[in-house]
Formats: C-alpha cells, structure tokens, sequence
C-alpha cells in the first residue's frame, strides 16, 4: 500500500494543499481529479519532496520514505512522469531511457530495453533520434518508457494526456489498464473525466487543495453526478 499522510504547504502565498490524505493498492490505478488550480499537480510535487510543506509523510508498505531525497525517490520504486514529459532533448530516445535506468540504480546489464520497446513500437523506430526531434504524442510515449524502465512499484503521472489527440491519450491510458497486471500503484491526475474515469480503480477529487470526495471507480461510473458537483462537468463528459 502506498500512503501520503497529511500533505499540507504552498509556494510562499498562503497554503495549496490542506492536509491531504491518500492511498492506493498494487495493481490498482488511482484517479486524482479536478479543475486547472485546486492542487493537483501541486500534491505530486508534494509527494516527491519537491515542495515547501509544514507537514507531508509518505510510506511504501511499511517503509517510511518521508525523509527520502527527491532524486533517491527513483532508487527507492517510485517513478514521476512530470506535466511537462521531463525528457531530455538532446539525448536520443535510448540514451534517455539509459539514463532514467542507471538513475534508478539499474547496471546497464539489467536495463531491459526491450520491453519497452514492445510497449512502444514507435520508440524502437526513433531509437537513435533527438527526443526534441519526436512529436508531443511520442515525446509522451518515451517519458512513460523512462518510468516504466525503472521497474518502479509507484508511478506517478501528472496529465499525461495532456495536448494528446483522442487516439494516442487512449493508447496512453491502454498502456496505464495493462500495467494493472504488473502490481504497479498508479495514481493519475488528470483533468479528463471521461479517459480516467474507463480505468480507474479509486477516485479522488480535489477542490482548492483539499479532497472533497473519495470513492470507488465503479460507484462513480455508476453515478457520475457524484463527482459533477466537484468539477462542473455535464454528464456526457463524464463517462
């Protein structure tokens, strides 16, 4: 199980998030919802030790990682795909997922490319390219490949349909379906109620850095005016 435990800070202008608490099972994929500016992805760099807080406790089992440094996060199983991709433009799409791996304490004897490249079929074409040469949609497909690379038990991914035509954010969130199977904690924010929603095993709204409604993926798809209310969303984009 993967907990964060009271998240509460800000930038400097008055609090973000208000003493957030969650949790998400292996195998399972956790929705964060909400509009642009409740603290969505403020509460990722929250959870990755990249923000001033008065309060923040993260455990993985039963290990306290709360004082673990950022850039240790990724040795210690848990992997971030940032808004912005992260990856690095001037590195070819193989060096990048070389270099997440090695950060992560992998030899290059143990990085298994391979995988990722039968994940996405599009990195192996390109495997020798600038990654600022690739399209958003690819450029997407590599920032994921650099976290999956890790072989990470947590995955953190903020927006990553962002900007995305319909066909590759679904191909996206396939991806995120399957690696259910692989004992992965997901936790998704995303803005789209009708892509997280399909795939999604526990859903969290937030509303000006504060959770206001916890409950199961099926009781949503079920009844989506209990998250309507939250995000002011009409029913046909809901579900």
């Amino acid at each position: 199980m993967f907990r964060v435990v009271g998240i509460s800070g800000g930038y400097g202008h008055g609090p973000v998030l208000n003493g957030i608490d969650m949790e998400a099972a292996p195998g399972t994929i956790t929705a964060i919802l909400g509009r642009n500016g409740m603290g969505k992805s403020t509460l990722v760099t929250g959870i990755m030790g990249a923000l001033p807080v008065v309060n923040r406790q993260v455990f993985l089992g039963d290990r306290d990682m709360t004082a673990v440094p950022t850039h240790e996060l990724a040795k210690n199983g848990v992997s971030v795909v940032p808004e912005d991709r992260g990856v690095l433009p001037s590195l070819s799409v193989h060096e990048n997922m070389e270099l997440a791996a090695r950060n992560a304490g992998q030899k290059r004897s143990e990085i298994d490319f391979e995988s990722e490249y039968e994940r996405f079929p599009d990195l192996r074409r390109f495997v020798k390219t600038s990654a600022g040469n690739l399209s958003g949609g690819q450029q997407e497909m590599l920032a994921l490949a650099r976290a999956l690379i890790t072989k990470p038990d947590v995955l953190l991914l903020d927006e990553p349909t962002h900007g995305l035509s319909p066909l590759l954010a679904k191909m996206v969130m396939d991806v995120l379906f399957d690696l259910r199977q692989t004992g992965v904690v997901t936790l998704l924010i995303e803005q789209s109620v009708a892509l997280a929603l399909p795939v999604a095993d526990h859903v969290y709204v937030i509303v000006k850095g504060e959770v206001v409604f916890r409950g199961t993926g099926e009781s949503v798809r079920a009844q989506p005016s209990l998250v309507e209310r939250y995000l002011h969303v009409g029913e046909a984009d809901s579900v």
